[in-house]
C-alpha cells in the first residue's frame, strides 16, 4: 500500500516550507524496476547481416570484424557495465576474425520458444537497508542461504552468504546453491555483499574471449 504525508508547518514566505513525502512498499517497488521478459527472437542481427554480407577483404582490413565485434559488446552492456574494461578478443590458433556473430554477449537473460518467463512476484526478498549483513539473524536472504546448508558445515564455519566481503566465493560453500539478494529486496545493488552474479557492474576485471583449440572462452586477465 502507498501513503502520501503532507507536512505544511512552516513559514508561509518560505517556498520550500511545505514538504511532501510518499513510502512505497518496499517489494512493489523493487519489482517496478524488475528485469522483463526478454525473448532470443527479439536478438538483434540487423549489423551482424550486414558485417557478413561484406567480403572477407573488406572485415579482415585494418581488423574491421574484430572491432565491430567487441563495440557489439560494449554497446550491448553500457547499460549495465558503464564502467567495465573493455573485452578484447585474442585468437593465437587460427585466422578467424572474431566468433561467431552468431555469438551475443549479454549480462540479461533471454528466454527461448516454449520457455516461461520469470515470475518475479514469486520471488522472497529482504528490507534491508544498504548492505545486507551476513551476521543478521533476521534477513530472509541469509536465513536462506543457511536453510540449504548441511549441519556439518554450519557447525564448523560461521554463518553468513556463500560470498565473502572480496565477493569470491567462500570455500565452504562450493558444492551448495547460491541464493543472491533478488529484484524484490531492498539492499543496495552496488554496496551488498551478496549481490555479485547479479550486479555485473560490479566487474572491474579486464577480460578476453580466447580462442583455444576447439571453442571460445572467456578468462580474466587480472
Amino acid at each position: 500500500m502507498n501513503s502520501v504525508h503532507i507536512d505544511d508547518d512552516s513559514d508561509e514566505d518560505d517556498p520550500h516550507g511545505t514538504v511532501i513525502s510518499w513510502s512505497k512498499n518496499g517489494r512493489q517497488l523493487a519489482l517496478e524496476y524488475a528485469s522483463v521478459d526478454l525473448r532470443a527472437r527479439d536478438l538483434p542481427f540487423n549489423l551482424q547481416n550486414r558485417m557478413m554480407s561484406l567480403p572477407i577483404e573488406v572485415r579482415m582490413a585494418d581488423g574491421l570484424q574484430r572491432k565491430v565485434f567487441t563495440s557489439m559488446i560494449s554497446v550491448g552492456t553500457v547499460d549495465d557495465e558503464p564502467y567495465a574494461p573493455e573485452i578484447n578478443i585474442i585468437n593465437d590458433v587460427d585466422d578467424e576474425l572474431s566468433p561467431s556473430f552468431e555469438f551475443h554477449y549479454t549480462n540479461k537473460m533471454y528466454h527461448g520458444k516454449n520457455v516461461p518467463g520469470p515470475n518475479v512476484y514469486g520471488l522472497d526478498g529482504c528490507d534491508c537497508i544498504g548492505s545486507c549483513d551476513p551476521k543478521s539473524t533476521t534477513c530472509p536472504c541469509v536465513k536462506r542461504q543457511m536453510h540449504y546448508m548441511e549441519a556439518a558445515v554450519l557447525e564448523e564455519f560461521d554463518r553468513g552468504f556463500a560470498y565473502g566481503p572480496d565477493g569470491r566465493i567462500r570455500t565452504e560453500h562450493v558444492e551448495y546453491p547460491i541464493f543472491e539478494c533478488n529484484a524484490a529486496c531492498r539492499c543496495d545493488d552496488d554496496d551488498c555483499q551478496n549481490r555479485v552474479g547479479v550486479t555485473p557492474s560490479r566487474r572491474r576485471l579486464a577480460f578476453v574471449i580466447l580462442r583455444s583449440g576447439h571453442t571460445e572462452g572467456k578468462e580474466s586477465q587480472d
